[in-house]
């Protein structure tokens, strides 16, 4: 019972103030029209219903699709609420190290790709080597069996090996 009306309480005062900024926002639109000021609206967005979500929703898409609203990210009128300050630092900390995870994944699949295609390279000579080392008098009996291994593994072009985006991320204190 204490938890629901709790729960009131935040759900009324959350659509006490996204009214109370939704107003301000349309008065500060007629102002700037008549100011003709245009910068405001880079830092003051409008606030819509899609905007009005948690910092962590628990059915939103997965982790590498992630989007935080632009409301968790403006800069807060009263400092005095240090724990909303502190949910911010520890969602930005995590969506680091998922970045920092995400790099760190694709170095390991771009490594990986050049040794497969190093080892294509390594197979191919070998099969060359096979057929080299076989008697003249079994070449003609190994042959049909030696081509057809060598020709499938032989490395790509380099004009034909995927290039991944280059998603290093700069380093942030």
């Amino acid at each position: 019972m204490r938890a629901q009306s709790t729960l009131a309480r935040v759900h009324s005062r959350r659509t006490a103030c996204v009214k109370r900024y939704q107003l301000a926002w349309v008065a500060l639109k007629a102002l700037a029209t008549v100011l003709k000021k245009k910068d405001w609206q880079v830092k003051l967005q409008e606030l819509t219903d899609a905007d009005i979500k948690p910092i962590v929703d628990p059915f939103d898409t997965g982790e590498g699709r992630r989007h935080v609203s632009w409301i968790w990210m403006m800069d807060g009128v009263d400092c005095d609420d240090e724990g909303d300050n502190d949910g911010i630092h520890i969602e930005w900390c995590k969506s680091r190290a998922r970045a920092l995870w995400w790099s760190e994944e694709v170095e390991l699949l771009r490594e990986e790709m050049r040794r497969v295609l190093e080892f294509f390279a390594w197979q191919a000579a070998w099969w060359d080597e096979q057929g080299k080392r076989l008697a003249v008098h079994f070449c003609t009996l190994w042959s049909p069996y030696l081509l057809p291994q060598a020709i499938p593994i032989n490395p790509p072009s380099q004009s034909s090996v995927l290039s991944l985006p280059d998603l290093t991320i700069p380093d942030i204190p």
